[in-house]
């Protein structure tokens, strides 16, 4: 079922067909199987909030109690293709804020088969449950990317974003299924182990990235980095990025944008 899964994956992937794309704006996908009960899920109610679920309890919130025992959660990155990341001027292109709808369908098409074969799926970061605050800092009870660094998809970067074995230029989704299947081991023993400049004290390239600076040797910003983003009066740089998207300049141009910059 693992391997079933994994192929219907990329089959996916590889048709996405997008207006305006005259080829895939998608490299290989690279999925991830972690067992729901790994103990680490639980540790994010400390290092988030005792507001963020669980693979159990989102699930439960959704099929309601007592419906889960054990299961698996299915970690996806999608790597953009180069014709998407950027342009002669070094920043993004427009066509980014074209493929975000891509992740919903594909989370519909996983949960169809998933369902086909007789289990119940979840997206959490799809339902009306999930949330997201702004309040003093920016967080929400579903985290994309610690989920999936728990589930071995990657590790993060001096910006927060995951740098996955295909660069930290990527698109994540997280579901969370029934379905037992064998786990994947995690493949580094640190948070911040793919990142030049937190393992080996160099790099630091997305701080020379970020315009705004939203981004310094202490991490992001995350407040002066959403609030440049969709800012509608921004400078001349960012007229040229779709503010309905954000920014971006720090995926692209970077060590870690299309590749894990530090070896295994």
């Amino acid at each position: 079922m693992k391997d079933y899964l994994k192929e219907e994956i990329i089959n996916f992937v590889e048709k996405t067909d997008i207006n305006s794309f005259s080829e895939n704006p998608f490299r290989k996908p690279i999925i991830k199987f972690k067992s729901a009960n790994d103990p680490m899920f639980n540790d994010l109610k400390e290092v988030i909030g005792d507001f963020h679920f669980t693979p159990k309890e989102a699930f439960e919130y959704y099929f309601g109690e007592n419906t889960f025992e054990d299961g698996t959660v299915i970690a996806i990155a999608l790597p953009y293709s180069n014709n998407v990341l950027g342009n002669k001027k070094g920043i993004p292109s427009k066509k980014l804020s074209l493929i975000a709808p891509v992740l919903k369908d594909l989370s519909n098409y996983i949960i169809k088969l998933l369902n086909s074969k007789g289990y119940k799926a979840i997206d959490p970061s799809s339902e009306d449950f999930f949330k997201i605050s702004t309040t003093k800092d920016i967080y929400s009870n579903w985290s994309q990317r610690h989920i999936a660094y728990i589930s071995g998809l990657g590790t993060f970067s001096l910006t927060g974003g995951l740098i996955t074995d295909s660069g930290k230029s990527v698109l994540i989704l997280t579901l969370v299924t029934d379905l037992l299947v064998k786990e994947d081991k995690r493949q580094y023993s640190s948070l911040n182990e793919y990142c030049l400049y937190d393992s080996k004290g160099s790099c630091g390239k997305c701080i020379e990235r970020c315009k705004y600076g939203a981004i310094s040797s202490n991490g992001v910003d995350k407040n002066k980095c959403l609030d440049m983003s969709f800012d509608t009066e921004a400078s001349d740089l960012q007229a040229e990025i779709d503010s309905n998207y954000g920014c971006g300049l720090c995926l692209i141009d970077v060590p870690c944008e299309n590749e894990k910059p530090v070896p295994k």
